[in-house]
């Protein structure tokens, strides 16, 4: 009777209490993964927010200079979640054949190459776009 009894023994309270421990190291490993992972998506969620919105601006201002507006620097209103602006906007000064690249300076009149430094930033998380602009020239206009 008594060897009965040994063979079905309990486990004991150190057992216990290392597999809780075990058990509880393991839920905070896979706890900080979740939030590392939740906190990366956020980040990946602004990145792409205002690469898309920089480049649908950038598309937007070039439409607008192909239709004969002259853009400046300064904050347009974008729907959606990004703030956008024009950082700098500069014009081509001059072009000669001695430089292997062109002047750019500020813009004293509306016409020609304009060269737009565009930001947008949504989440806290911020992409920059250069693009180079030409406005349309008619027949009698000087750009």
């Amino acid at each position: 009777m008594t060897a009965a009894r040994d063979h079905e023994r309990g486990d004991t309270l150190v057992e216990v209490m290392v597999a809780v421990a075990i058990l509880g190291i393991a839920a905070v490993a896979i706890m900080a993964g979740l939030t590392l992972s939740a906190s990366i998506s956020g980040k990946d969620r602004g990145q792409s927010t205002s690469t898309t919105d920089v480049r649908n601006f950038a598309e937007y201002i070039e439409s607008e200079v192909a239709s004969g507006a002259f853009v400046s620097s300064g904050l347009y209103t974008w729907p959606g979640n990004s703030s956008v602006e024009v950082v700098q906007a500069e014009c081509l000064s001059k072009a000669s054949a001695t430089t292997a690249s062109p002047v750019w300076g500020s813009c004293p009149s509306d016409g020609g190459l304009q060269k737009l430094k565009l930001k947008a930033t949504a989440n806290g998380m911020v992409e920059t776009l250069t693009i180079v602009v030409a406005k349309r020239c008619g027949v009698s206009d000087t750009c």
